[in-house]
């Protein structure tokens, strides 16, 4: 019942005139929340859930309980006793008894026994029953428990708890800030399957964490995330070489504010997990480590140190001038000559301080900029988009499990493609060499190399993220509430979203701004003086034409704005209390209107902190940006944002919600679970035959190919098994051009052999970002399957047809000339590659019809593989017959000399069987290179 897909366990209830809510995951705005605020959110929720009907939920009977219709509990009853039962039989009599009941009594009473320990340990009350609850269910995979500022979880609730977790367990995280913990323990062989671990320590009391080694010691643990910050009493860390006899696939660790850790303790960690990523190249690593760096990030330190403050400014988003005083003075004197003027909007060319009113974003100077900027616009979204498409593709060529593999197979078709479109375009070899292999490593390397930069980019904004609200969990009038920078005053005031400038149009709400722009930038530079940050000026937005002719743009509260660059989260939170401290009035001539924290949700579009001041009616926008993160985002600007909008990118992190946990368990049972031995035999059997047609086509190339003298060392039964005693007068070749014909089928051997290994392997890993892309998009149940079926068919129907039709017809004619006995097989055959040719025609539109139904789209993926296959046996069938039955006999009588006549003898000719004109190549290729 926990583990299903589909449902979910959430129980309401009431205390007085307030509801409360168990849910089953995180719920509503607590799911767009970090899930370090999340879980904590979900815990503050359920933890004024009545006590005593949590209790009672601890001795639940789905037996006993009551349904609002007696048939509804039998059906449920019944369905629980016999899940895979037929309709009828759930409206029998249901047994009394049933070992089914009580595995569902225990995961409800754990259900219950998770949601009541957050507030069985804030108010200090006995656990024992919860945990007794919590170890009873052996079939429980998932815990997933906050007790940030529990201060009453100390030493020995801690031992109780890891004591008491399920011997099934496979992933577990902890969120442990800033509780009463001293000393973290654990015992060795806990919960020997688990596979995530993640464990999150804060606070001013914890002193060792020697229980996190014996964690480490799960054979099957293969996600690692351990995060000690702000940790002033933390002694050492003692888990080095426990990490390193670890197979992991992903690995966070973040080590900040732990002054007592020694520096070597710290410099150990980090080489071991550097030591990991070498053992391992596919491991997702993030190493946050105080006091260690590598050589590359201290050069990167020096160099900054060395930049000017100007330049400095440039790298992290800052604008501004080494004169702001100066400045803007200058500015000002402007503005005031042009508002006297009326005219509203800034010129968007950089440099320029004119005003104008057009609604194009230039002024009359720099009117026809607008075109070189459109122009520029235009093509680097072209360029995005055709990066995109490339990525597009290259990850739609990822259904071969290794990169390697892929790569090998494109570089093997290299020498066939160059000389075969020489041939075709009368290009010359050499450059056509050089182009081509430019653009096919080129191509491949920057796709694989941009995707996995992107891939890296989020990941790293994502721990970065939760990693600075780590630090800054502590004070108890801020750990209440999800916004921890504007702790509980994030009630008192709307959100940014909720409102609008009252200003009349667009023209009047840049007037105003420039109006209010002075006093606006006195009272910022004020608070930015207080806190030491950075001596950021005031702005008005220049808006181009898209903004200015965009639908509600006359509301903006951020045309007047101002950012203001903090050094970590504790000075976000600083200047928000000056700003809270100068502006808390509407007495006031500024004063405070709106809200929002973008740090604290997971999706925002960028993380800062945003306030909205009132200046005598008029809304103006001050932004609080993190230095770090404000470098991490602009690594996601452009392309990956597009990236991410259009799914080319992998989720960073699975999300605390309850179904994700459901899928992470189910994931986990399904690669437990090996497949069917049918299915099992049935892809080796295919993969078997595709193996040997590879072979049997790599031997007919090089053989029949090569120098003559190399056929006659053969053994006589292998010359007749591949027919090499039919005659041979095709050309002469080089010993490269028959490396290159040959060399293609003999990697299909490898990669079919590959994929055999994988059909006994046990244990399974977890798919790469570029398979997920791949299922999501071009899998059985991806959003563009039927899309690619119907594109690849057509090529497919094309390529056989152009590339084989005459070839086989030609030798059904031959045979039919001859009358011969395998004339009447070879016309069978024939015909069933029509046949073939026409149900792949016309099995793509069935899917087309139904694209909803699981039978048509997994009926597609077999046909595609029985067409493949059907396509290469019936041609192979075909050429083995020819070469080895139709031969050509005749005599001519007349004046030949000494002779009376001469005999004549052909052949089906061995170039005609096994060509090596690309066209027919590549339809002789596909077919059995599309098996795999």
């Amino acid at each position: 019942v926990e583990h299903s897909s589909k449902l979910y366990l959430d129980v309401a209830a009431t205390a007085g005139d307030v509801a409360c809510l168990v849910t089953d995951g995180v719920a509503g705005r607590e799911a767009k929340l970090l899930p370090i605020l999340g879980l904590l959110e979900k815990a503050r929720r359920e933890e004024a859930f009545p006590a005593e009907l949590l209790q009672r939920g601890l001795a639940v009977s789905i037996e006993l309980a009551q349904a609002s219709q007696d048939q509804d509990k039998i059906r449920i009853l019944n369905s629980i006793a016999c899940p895979r039962a037929v309709t009828r039989i759930l409206d029998e009599l249901p047994p009394e008894n049933h070992a089914s009941y009580s595995v569902v009594n225990r995961a409800l009473a754990s259900h219950f026994a998770v949601s009541g320990l957050y507030a069985c340990h804030a108010q200090n009350r006995d656990a024992s029953a919860l945990l007794a609850a919590l170890c009873a269910d052996t079939e429980r995979l998932t815990v997933q428990l906050s007790l940030t500022g529990c201060k009453h979880f100390r030493d020995a609730e801690q031992r109780a708890l890891m004591a008491h977790l399920p011997t099934a367990l496979q992933s577990l995280r902890l969120d442990l800030g800033h509780t009463g913990l001293e000393s973290f323990q654990a015992n060795e062989g806990l919960c020997p399957q688990l596979r995530i671990l993640q464990l999150r320590f804060s606070g001013p009391y914890l002193r060792e964490a020697k229980g996190i080694a014996p964690l480490l010691g799960a054979p099957t643990l293969r996600d690692l995330e351990l995060w000690f910050t702000s940790l002033p009493l933390l002694e050492d860390l003692h888990f080095t070489e426990a990490l390193l006899k670890l197979h992991l696939e992903t690995l966070s660790l973040d080590v900040q504010g732990c002054p007592k850790v020694p520096l070597t303790s710290k410099q150990a960690l980090h080489s071991a997990g550097r030591k990991l990523q070498r053992h391992d190249s596919e491991l997702q690593m993030w190493l946050c480590i105080e006091d260690v760096a590598s050589w590359m990030q201290q050069l990167r330190t020096a160099i900054e140190s060395k930049v000017p403050e100007k330049c400095a400014r440039k790298l992290i988003g800052c604008r501004g001038s080494s004169k702001p005083s100066a400045r803007r003075s200058t500015v000002q004197m402007e503005m005031h000559k042009i508002h006297d003027r009326g005219l509203p909007f800034p010129c968007s060319h950089v440099g320029c301080p004119r005003f104008h009113e057009n609604l194009t974003g230039y002024c009359d100077e720099h009117y026809f900029c607008r075109l070189w900027r459109g122009f520029l616009d235009n093509f680097q979204e072209a360029r995005r988009y055709f990066e995109l498409a490339l990525i597009f593709f290259v990850q739609a060529a990822a259904d071969i499990d290794s990169k390697g593999l892929l790569l090998l197979i494109l570089l093997s078709l290299y020498p066939v493609l160059v000389f075969g479109l020489a041939d075709v375009s009368g290009f010359s070899v050499s450059s056509l060499s050089a182009l081509l292999l430019a653009l096919l490593v080129a191509s491949f390397s920057y796709a694989s190399f941009r995707f996995d930069q992107m891939q890296r980019a989020t990941l790293e904004l994502s721990l970065s993220l939760e990693g600075f609200y780590s630090q800054v969990l502590g004070e108890d009038e801020c750990i209440r509430h999800a916004s921890l920078v504007f702790g509980v005053a994030g009630d008192s005031y709307p959100s940014v979203d909720e409102v609008r400038q009252e200003t009349g149009d667009l023209k009047t709400n840049f007037l105003r701004a420039q109006q209010h722009l002075p006093s606006f930038q006195k009272a910022v530079q004020k608070v930015v003086r207080a806190v030491g940050a950075e001596d950021m000026e005031a702005q008005i937005k220049c808006g181009d034409e898209s903004f200015l002719v965009s639908d509600g743009c006359e509301g903006a509260v951020d045309v007047l704005h101002c950012d203001i660059y903090c050094n970590d989260l504790r000075h976000v939170r600083q200047t928000w209390n000056e700003l809270s401290r100068c502006f808390h009035s509407e007495e006031e001539p500024i004063y405070i209107v709106a809200l929002r924290d973008g740090f604290a949700e997971e999706d925002s579009q960028r993380r800062c902190c945003e306030v909205v001041l009132g200046i005598e009616g008029y809304l103006a926008t001050v932004r609080l940006l993190e230095k770090s993160l404000a470098k991490a985002e602009q690594k996601l600007a452009g392309l990956c944002r597009v990236a991410k909008k259009f799914g080319l990118l992998v989720e960073s992190r699975p999300r605390t919600g309850g179904q994700d946990r459901k899928g992470q368990a189910k994931a986990a049972k399904s690669s437990a679970r090996r497949p069917s031995v049918f299915l099992t035999v049935t892809l080796g059997l295919v993969r078997v035959t595709a193996l040997l047609c590879s072979a049997y086509f790599a031997a007919q190339y090089f053989l029949r190919h090569a120098p003559p003298n190399l056929r006659e060392t053969l053994p006589e039964p292998l010359r007749e098994f591949l027919s090499l005693h039919v005659s041979m007068d095709e050309e002469d070749r080089s010993w490269f051009d028959v490396v290159s014909l040959a060399l293609p089928y003999v990697v299909l051997i490898l990669v079919f052999s590959h994929d055999l290994a994988r059909c006994r392997r046990q244990r399974s890993r977890r798919l790469k970002p570029s398979q997920i892309i791949f299922e999501r998009h071009f899998g059985v149940h991806g959003n563009c399957y039927v899309i690619k079926v119907a594109l690849m068919q057509v090529l497919t129907v094309l390529l056989q047809a152009f590339g084989k039709v005459q070839l086989l017809g030609g030798t059904v004619a031959f045979g039919m000339y001859q009358d011969v006995p395998a004339a009447q097989v070879l016309k069978k055959l024939f015909w069933i590659f029509w046949a073939l040719l026409a149900l792949n025609s016309i099995y793509p539109s069935f899917l087309f019809a139904r694209p909803d139904l699981r039978c048509c789209r997994y009926g597609a993926a077999v046909m595609d593989v029985v067409l493949d296959l059907g396509y290469s046996i019936t041609y192979l069938c075909m050429v083995v017959t020819a070469m080895s039955e139709l031969t050509l006999e005749t005599s001519v009588s007349g004046n030949f000399g000494d002779a009376a006549e001469l005999g004549f003898r052909n052949s089906i000719s061995p170039a005609f069987a096994f060509p090596a004109d690309i066209l027919p190549y590549m339809a002789v290729y596909m077919s059995l290179a599309h098996i795999c």
